[in-house]
């Protein structure tokens, strides 16, 4: 009897024509089990460049500033990583030399406008006269107040009568 891979006798179901292929899990990302090692830099040995970043030590190593071998000056030797990361508070100047200049503040544009223009866009008419050009005007009441030495101006207001005039006359 013939025999084929995959095949059972009496087995009507569905057989895969392609292997299933296994699923391969993620690779372990590699990562250093040593606290503060940056990676291999390639012009320094065995030194005292620890607890820096690696773009320090590879600038340090490049310029050759680091001291070699195992002779060190006692200021480094006996010097913490704390002493040489953190600064002195007091050596920090609180005060600048000048106070800070702040910019100046933007113009308002409605300041530039004429108040004629802002009355008659209004509808509201400027004390102290009017005629037919003129309309109704809005006008800052303060501003004319204080220009006429007004306390309240109260020929703002128009009657009904004077209303319907100007309406029928524009």
């Amino acid at each position: 009897m013939l025999e084929r891979q995959g095949h059972l006798p009496g087995y009507t179901g569905h057989i895969a024509k392609n292997p299933a292929l296994e699923e391969v899990g993620p690779v372990p990302v590699k990562h250093s089990h040593i606290p503060n090692y940056q990676g291999f830099i390639p012009s320094v040995k065995a030194e005292n460049l620890f607890g820096k970043t690696y773009g320090k030590i590879t600038e340090i190593s490049s310029l050759g500033t680091h001291n070699k071998g195992k002779d060190i000056p006692p200021e480094e030797k006996y010097k913490s990583i704390a002493q040489e990361n953190y600064t002195n508070q007091l050596r920090i100047n609180v005060m600048p030399f000048r106070p800070k200049e702040y910019p100046e503040p933007p113009v308002d544009p409605i300041t530039e406008i004429p108040p004629e223009t802002i009355s008659m866009f209004f509808g509201q008419r400027v004390p102290g006269g009017m005629n037919s050009t003129q309309g109704f005007r809005l006008s800052n009441n303060l501003e004319n107040a204080k220009q006429n030495n007004q306390t309240t101006p109260s020929e703002t207001l128009l009657s009904y009568e004077e209303a319907r005039k100007l309406a029928s006359t524009s």
